[in-house]
């Protein structure tokens, strides 16, 4: 498995990256060395292995120490005292622009993740320019009345945007002009035309009866995303082909360890019904009673968690490949469901569940009772031994999204764990007795991106938890 996912990183798009930071006699934080880094990462920065590895960062940024942001002291921060932060940085060489997540997986060492922006920089910095000048702007940019009469268009509709009569003629132009004018919210529409994919923003001005139309091409950017995907698909294939393979050797452990232990019961009998000495008697049966079982019970112990483990990662595997069939999704009925069909592991909690009204929602209801499901099961299996548990569960609403909000009793956790939890495998303690395969709450995360949503966590140790869903209120495609 380590040369699998150690395999996965190296063919991985985005940039990764694997230091230790260097300290001095003070224990102040004062460089780091680079231990590994991928191929993507290499890319990226235009430097070679050999410019890398074992390298300190002021020998190959030797003015690192000299700029306004103290890099080193960041990363200082977060491999000594954990965490994760993230942030964006324009690389002067290579004029690209990087969002950078940061995050150590233990003390003295810290990961980076590097993504390139620029393109997303480029868009956005193009709209800016968009707004302040549609004239020059490269892209193109219009002003239709709701009938689709064209009041302004610039000079880069020209050859590019189809205008008879002083109309647009699109079809799909027209119904995201209905929809923005009558939601209050802009509207989007990715569309090709000619040999470019372009990307239109419907800005309704519904006190003046027209809408904005401004276009930005991202034809490359739809080209990385679609080699994105299709690395994204070559990764989840890996897990489950590697999911699927392991099961034949962890089935024949599993058989030939029960065969072993009916062999041991059947030289127990043998033995029994034979006369030795008491000193051959007693060594055999500290071998058969104690010693061997001791041992098989180790193997189907970890035959056990290793079948979870796998299971997992098919759990994870089939997520990501589910197709959505994306609907409006009655929450209150949802809730009620899954605790209903909890109400044993809420009975044996000794415990209660309280749903105020909840406002409705856009998405799969599949994945939407799985996602909520494992965040109620999370709550009773890490409550407080001392209280009954107690969770509940709101929710607020704003013109896009709806936050639903589940507050529980349980035992809580230090805030160095909130952003761990999310990571597939990651259990806070694992010495504690319902310590679960930390399967659950991963996949919560991977609900919620599914649905363009997201979710985080409040919590203190020994107060309980306050988990936040972010979900849309409207429709949405995945």
């Amino acid at each position: 498995m380590e040369n699998f996912y150690k395999s996965a990183l190296e063919k991985l798009p985005i940039g990764y990256a694997y230091h230790k930071i260097i300290l001095d006699d003070s224990g102040k934080p004062v460089d780091f060395e680079f231990i590994e880094a991928n191929p993507s990462f290499r890319d990226m920065t235009g430097l070679t292995q050999g410019d890398i590895i074992g390298k300190r960062g002021a020998e190959i940024v030797p003015d690192i120490k000299d700029g306004a942001f103290d890099l080193i002291g960041y990363y200082g921060e977060i491999a000594l005292n954990g965490g994760e932060r993230n942030f964006e940085q324009y690389a002067e060489p290579l004029k690209r622009w990087y969002n950078i997540s940061v995050f150590s997986p233990e003390k003295y060492y810290f990961i980076t993740i590097f993504t390139d922006i620029t393109e997303r920089k480029l868009s956005e910095q193009e709209k800016l320019a968009l707004a302040k000048f549609p004239s020059e702007n490269p892209n193109p940019v219009l002003r239709l009345t709701t009938d689709g009469t064209v009041l302004f268009s610039n000079p880069a509709c020209e050859n590019l945007i189809d205008i008879r009569d002083g109309k647009v003629i699109y079809s799909e132009w027209f119904n995201k002009i209905k929809e923005c004018m009558n939601t209050g919210r802009p509207a989007i529409l990715e569309q090709k035309l000619e040999n470019n994919f372009y990307s239109f923003t419907f800005a309704p001005i519904t006190e003046n009866d027209y809408v904005n139309v401004y276009g930005v091409d991202i034809t490359v950017l739809k080209q990385t995303m679609e080699k994105l995907t299709e690395k994204n698909k070559e990764l989840e294939n890996y897990i489950y082909i590697a999911s699927h393979d392991l099961r034949s050797p962890l089935v024949n452990i599993q058989g030939f360890s029960q065969r072993l232990q009916s062999h041991i019961e059947s030289i127990k009998d043998i033995f029994l019904k034979r006369s030795y000495p008491r000193e051959i008697k007693e060594e055999m049966a500290k071998l058969t009673d104690e010693d061997i079982p001791k041992s098989l019970e180790y193997i189907f112990s970890g035959i056990s968690r290793m079948e979870r483990l796998i299971n997992g990662l098919l759990q994870v595997s089939r997520t990501e490949k589910f197709k959505m069939v994306i609907h409006k999704v009655g929450m209150n009925e949802l809730i009620r469901n899954i605790v209903h069909a909890l109400a044993f592991q809420v009975e044996q909690a000794d415990g209660k569940v309280k749903i105020d009204d909840l406002p409705d929602c856009y998405g799969d209801a599949e994945l939407l009772t799985q996602l909520f499901a494992n965040i109620i099961l999370n709550a009773l299996k890490y409550r407080h031994q001392e209280r009954a548990v107690l969770v509940t569960i709101s929710a607020k609403t704003d013109s896009n999204d709806v936050e639903y909000i589940i507050r529980d009793n349980g035992i809580g956790m230090h805030k160095k764990y909130l952003d761990k939890i999310w990571d597939i495998f990651y259990r806070v303690d694992s010495k504690y007795p319902e310590s679960g395969d930390g399967i659950g709450l991963s996949m919560v995360k991977r609900i919620a991106g599914k649905h363009q949503g997201k979710v985080w966590v409040e919590s203190e140790e020994g107060m309980g938890s306050v988990f936040h869903v972010l979900l849309k209120n409207h429709e949405f495609s995945e």
